[in-house]
């Protein structure tokens, strides 16, 4: 599981994959971090190279936080195997005495970093939240209006199949930019629809 905001990822290898392992890792991600807003999944199928994606997403910079994950556990820039395989300057210019004195001197300051990506990534979220608010006041829907929402799934598909589904109707506006719909026979969807994943239909 990837936090969409700060990338931060979740991930727990299991001997079995079926439905109650994965409530189990579900609600260990509640019990620590609070119920999730949204869910976002593409149905798809265990990661084949979940290593190498763990690797990527903990080493990259984030720009909701302005450093890797790695750095802000460690204090340091991961020694990426690119590096190790063609010898870059700073894996040639190791030295055990001075990386032990460097490796100090970053822990004395990676409280300071913390904060700082703490303040980086309230900023970065405000930013965010204006901006979502704009596009969300642009596009408003009505109970009643008809829509299509967006095909969720392209797996098994043509490549020309139609990217939406429906009409549908407007059941009840939850909040703004959020929407519960209903089909044909006035039966009201569990789901909740986000306005990002809805488009206006006009018979």
């Amino acid at each position: 599981m990837v936090d969409k905001f700060t990338k931060r990822i979740e991930a727990k290898p299991i001997t079995n994959i079926c439905s109650e392992e994965a409530v189990k890792f579900f609600l260990d991600i509640i019990y620590r971090f609070g119920v999730p807003n949204c869910i976002i999944t593409d149905h798809e199928t265990n990661f084949t190279k979940v290593m190498a994606v763990l690797w990527s997403l903990r080493t990259t910079p984030n720009r909701s936080m302005g450093f890797t994950h790695f750095f802000l556990v460690y204090g340091a820039k991961a020694v990426l195997p690119s590096d190790l395989d063609h010898g870059t300057p700073r894996v040639r210019a190791f030295d055990q005495d001075r990386a032990t004195k460097a490796q100090q001197d970053t822990v004395d300051l990676l409280e300071e970093a913390r904060e700082m990506a703490i303040i980086h990534s309230a900023h970065y979220q405000q930013t965010l939240g204006r901006y979502h608010k704009r596009k969300n006041r642009e596009r408003t829907l009505e109970v009643g209006d008809l829509i299509l929402w967006r095909t969720q799934s392209t797996k098994d598909k043509h490549m020309l199949f139609p990217p939406w589904e429906g009409p549908y109707t407007v059941a009840e506006v939850i909040r703004l930019g959020t929407y519960r719909l209903k089909d044909d026979n006035d039966n009201v969807l569990t789901n909740t629809w986000n306005i990002k994943q809805l488009h206006r239909f006009f018979p």
